[in-house]
Order: structure tokens, then C-alpha cells, then sequence
């Protein structure tokens, strides 16, 4: 268990079962060299692109996410920033869920997570609130363990601190007035992350709708590009704040989080608005296709484009990562790419599998590679058998 957890179960994996030790007899004082012999990179005019991508890597089960994510290119731009998206990942809290039901969800977040990752390469990453399913409810000792999880499952030890904003969700801080600021000062002690940052050229503002706090020391630089970020659509309902927001800031773009607290799961649909800055008003709403949720379309790329304008703004909802969701189909993290030069902007969403998928992948994989093995095993016996067979018998004298 310890070591599948450590490791993802793939092919190459299975090999170290088989091989041996390199140490030398009781010598302890050792030099090791690794000698590769022809690795042989396949050419393009020779090989097909899918067997030059499993010739370069080794076929797991979160590999496969490759190859139906989209490029997190927008269109010619050069000059990109990216910015990865999580929505909702919500660990699982000791109170409500065994041990077993945790050590599962932790595994599929950390999985994804790192899939998504090196995918992206973002120099950004944005959590958009939700971060533990118990975090308003926890003692402090369970915090801290939540806390370690999440660390832990979010690598958070490896990424710079200057590359992550956290926005508090209410499972993070509740709604309850009378303990609304120890949570919310709890929460800021733990997850240190300022209320603006900025990324090249490129602002990147942190709005609380919870609590309807509003920042307002980036207002007024007309050369900036500025990025709001919430963890519930401000567009979704629109009232006083958020024509305060549109107005103040006049964003170019929006990026919130699903909001689940008061939803029904026949409601649970990705939309984005269209907001007038001048106004604070909503013009449109249009329902995102999520038609490419479908694992096995190769030809569906979810990405949209869009032209920055200083009169209208586009908020996009990301869907969340979470693989107890409600909406168990419409899983994923965004990707924001973000032009320095003010021309467009694009969105992309990596789509994700639920968790039954995964553990069905894994157990396919672990039963092919058994099937193989225990094949070899019986080949090699065989052949040694009708070796010994084969052989002059001598009798005794």
C-alpha cells in the first residue's frame, strides 16, 4: 500500500520487482554507473506521432489525460503567462468519511494535480476557494492535519510561495457570523497569500465576496491588465458589489469558482457572464459545452478565446476538481493564458475522469502486466524444461 502510494502503478514499475540488487557483496564503499546503450529517439518521418510519444514515455494511467487535454497555446501569441486553475478541491474531513474514502480522494487529487502540472508548467497556480471540506468545522489540531494533507497532496513544499494565491472558500471559513472572523483569521495564518499580485504587466486581484471586501489599491492604472479572481461568480447574481467591482476595477477578465452552497445538482452547470465595467450590469449568460467531458473524443478541445475590452468583461466559471462532486461528470482544472500585449486572452479546461475510471485503469493495468509477467514466467520454465530434456541422459555406471 505504501509503496503504490508513493508511486504510480505502471509498467516500468513492475520491472523493479525483478531486478537485482545493486550492491557488490558486503563492499560499502561503491561508486554506480548507469550505462544506456542506443536509446534510439524516433524521427518524425519514420514513426507515427502516437508511437513516438509512448516510445518517449511510459503509458500510465494519468498519461492518458495528455492526450485529450488541449495545448495551452493561444493561437500566435508568444508572450503568455499561464495561470492553473483549482477549483474546489475540498480534502475530505475525518469526521465524515473512513480512512480508506480519504487515502482515495487524496490520491486522486494528488494524481490529477500533478498530471496537470507538468502539463501546464503555469506560473501561476490559483486556488479558488473550497480548499477543505471541513475547514470551518475543524478543531485546530485537525486543521493542522488537514493542513499537512493538503501540502502534501498540492506539492506545496516544491512551488514557491510567490506562484500561489489562495482565496478562502465557506467550507474554509463558513457563513456563520459569529465565528466568521476567527475562521477567516485562522485560514489567513495558515495560507499566507496577498490580495494583489502582480505578474509581469498583468494584475491579478483577489475579491471576497463572502464578506464583500474590495481592494481598491489597483484601481486607476489604465496600463495594467487586471485579472479578478473569486471563489463564486460575481456575475452569477449580480447585485450593489458587484457593480462596485465592474466599476472601481474595471477588469478585463474574471475567473471564479462554482458556487455550491445553495445549488441543486440539476443546476450544476458551467456558464460564463458578460459584464458592462460601465454599468456594473450583466448583459449575457452562455452555457459552457460539456459535451468534451466525453474521455474518449480526441477531436474535442475545450478552449475559448477572447479579445480584451475595456467596456465589457468576460467572467468564467471553472468547474471543480473534486472527485466527490456533485457533478461527478464536470470535473477539471482551468488554464488561463494570458497575453502581456493586451491583444486576447484564452481559457482552457483540462477535463477529468471520476474517480471509478482511474481505479478501474489501474486495476486493468496492474491484471495486464500480471497476465504478462505470469506468461513469461511459464514460457521461461518451459523452455528450460524442454532444454533439460533435450540433453544426452548418462546413466550410471
Amino acid at each position: 500500500i505504501r509503496w503504490s502510494d508513493d508511486r504510480s502503478v505502471c509498467a516500468e514499475d513492475i520491472l523493479y520487482l525483478f531486478w537485482p540488487s545493486t550492491t557488490c557483496g558486503n563492499i560499502r564503499e561503491l561508486h554506480s554507473v548507469l550505462l544506456l546503450a542506443g536509446p534510439c529517439i524516433l524521427g518524425e518521418s519514420s514513426q507515427s506521432w502516437f508511437i513516438r510519444w509512448s516510445d518517449d514515455r511510459s503509458v500510465c494511467a494519468e498519461d492518458i489525460l495528455y492526450l485529450f487535454w488541449p495545448s495551452t497555446t493561444c493561437g500566435n501569441i508568444r508572450e503568455l503567462h499561464s495561470v492553473l486553475l483549482v477549483a474546489g478541491p475540498r480534502i475530505l474531513g475525518e469526521s465524515s468519511q473512513s480512512w480508506f474514502i480519504r487515502w482515495s480522494d487524496d490520491r486522486y487529487l494528488r494524481k490529477s494535480f500533478a498530471t496537470a502540472l507538468h502539463h501546464v508548467k503555469p506560473d501561476l497556480i490559483v486556488f479558488l476557494g473550497d480548499l477543505m471540506e471541513e475547514g470551518s468545522l475543524a478543531t485546530d489540531e485537525e486543521y493542522e492535519r488537514y493542513l499537512r494533507r493538503f501540502r502534501e497532496i498540492f506539492q506545496l513544499d516544491n512551488i514557491p510561495s510567490s506562484k500561489i494565491l489562495f482565496i478562502p472558500g465557506d467550507r474554509d471559513i463558513g457563513r456563520d457570523l459569529a465565528t466568521l472572523n476567527l475562521t477567516r483569521s485562522r485560514f489567513k495564518v495558515y495560507f499566507q497569500s496577498p490580495t494583489v499580485l502582480s505578474l509581469s504587466n498583468i494584475q491579478i486581484i483577489q475579491i471576497d465576496k463572502l464578506q464583500q471586501l474590495l481592494s481598491l489599491s489597483s484601481s486607476g492604472k489604465s496600463n495594467w491588465t487586471r485579472i479578478v479572481i473569486s471563489q463564486s461568480p460575481l456575475l452569477g447574481a449580480p447585485d450593489a458589489f458587484t457593480e462596485k467591482v465592474l466599476q472601481k476595477l474595471r477588469p478585463h477578465a474574471m475567473l471564479s469558482a462554482q458556487d455550491h452552497s445553495d445549488m441543486l445538482p440539476e443546476d450544476n452547470v458551467l456558464v460564463q457572464f458578460n459584464g458592462d465595467v460601465t454599468t456594473g450590469k450583466r448583459l449575457s449568460v452562455e452555457t459552457v459545452d460539456t459535451s468534451c467531458t466525453n474521455f474518449w473524443d480526441y477531436e474535442c478541445k475545450p478552449t475559448w478565446r477572447f479579445q480584451w475590452s475595456e467596456r465589457q468583461v468576460v467572467e468564467v466559471v471553472v468547474p471543480t476538481c473534486s472527485g466527490r462532486s456533485r457533478a461527478s461528470t464536470d470535473l477539471g482544472y482551468g488554464v488561463a493564458t494570458i497575453d502581456e500585449r493586451r491583444e486576447a486572452w484564452c481559457y482552457h479546461i483540462l477535463w477529468l475522469q471520476p474517480q471509478l475510471y482511474f481505479v478501474a485503469t489501474y486495476l486493468c493495468a496492474v491484471a495486464v502486466m500480471s497476465a504478462v509477467v505470469a506468461v513469461v514466467i511459464f514460457c521461461q520454465r518451459r523452455y528450460c524444461h524442454s532444454r533439460l530434456k533435450s540433453l544426452p541422459q548418462y546413466k550410471p555406471l
